[in-house]
C-alpha cells in the first residue's frame, strides 16, 4: 500500500483533491491510505489489511464503540456496482460474524447497489461517500459524529445513505418522533389515572 507521511486532515485533503493527478494504478492505494489515515487522525484504532478465510481481501478494519468494522474503500470514476457491494456484504457476514461494515466510495453507488443496501431486512453496510469524506477532511464535522449518526440511522430507520447535509433534518425528525411519543405516553398515563365517571 502507498505510504503517506501526513500530519493533519488538511494534508490528507490536499492529497485527496489531487488524486486524479496521480498515476492511475496508484489512485486506489492512495485512496485507501487517505481513508485509514483519516481513521487514525480521528482517534480510531485501525487494523491492517488481511485476507478472509474465504479468500476475499479486506482493506482494513477499525474499532468503534467496541465493535469491529471491516472497511471496503473504492476510488473509481464510476459508481460502485451491485456485484462489489454483494461480495463485500457476504464477506462481512461470513468472516466477521458482525452484521456491520463500512463502504467508502468516492463516487457513490449505482441505483441497484443502493436498493440492495436500503431494502435488506437488516442492513449490514453503511455507505461513506466522497461528500462525507470531504466534510471530515475539511473539519466541518468529526468522524465520530458521522459514524454515530450513520450507524443509528442504519439500525433504526434503514438509512445507510444518510449524508452529513441531512443530519439536521434527521435530528429534527428524531426529536419530533421522541416528542410525539412522550406526548402520547403522557396522555395515555393521564387517561389511565383519570377517575371513572
Amino acid at each position: 500500500m502507498v505510504s503517506l507521511k501526513t500530519k493533519s486532515l488538511s494534508e490528507l485533503l490536499i492529497v485527496y483533491n489531487n488524486l486524479d493527478k496521480s498515476p492511475k494504478k496508484e489512485r486506489g492505494s492512495l485512496f485507501e491510505r487517505i481513508v485509514f489515515e483519516m481513521l487514525q487522525h480521528s482517534g480510531l484504532k485501525s487494523e491492517p489489511s488481511h485476507k478472509a478465510v474465504t479468500g476475499e481481501q479486506i482493506d482494513r478494519s477499525f474499532r468503534f464503540a467496541d465493535k469491529l468494522y471491516p472497511v471496503q474503500a473504492e476510488y473509481e470514476s464510476r459508481q460502485l456496482s451491485l456485484d462489489k457491494i454483494e461480495k463485500f456484504d457476504t464477506t462481512v457476514l461470513k468472516w466477521f460474524g458482525n452484521p456491520r461494515g463500512l463502504v467508502v466510495s468516492a463516487s457513490g453507488l449505482r441505483p441497484g447497489a443502493i436498493m440492495r443496501l436500503v431494502h435488506q431486512p437488516s442492513p449490514r453496510l453503511i455507505l461513506f461517500t466522497g461528500g462525507n469524506l470531504l466534510a471530515v477532511l475539511t473539519e466541518k464535522v468529526k468522524l465520530s459524529r458521522v459514524l454515530e449518526r450513520k450507524i443509528k440511522a442504519t439500525e433504526e430507520r434503514k438509512k445507510p445513505l444518510l449524508e452529513v447535509s441531512d443530519f439536521e433534518n434527521y435530528e429534527y425528525e428524531e426529536t419530533e418522533s421522541i416528542r410525539k411519543t412522550d406526548k402520547y405516553t403522557a396522555l395515555l398515563g393521564a387517561r389511565q389515572k383519570a377517575p371513572a365517571s
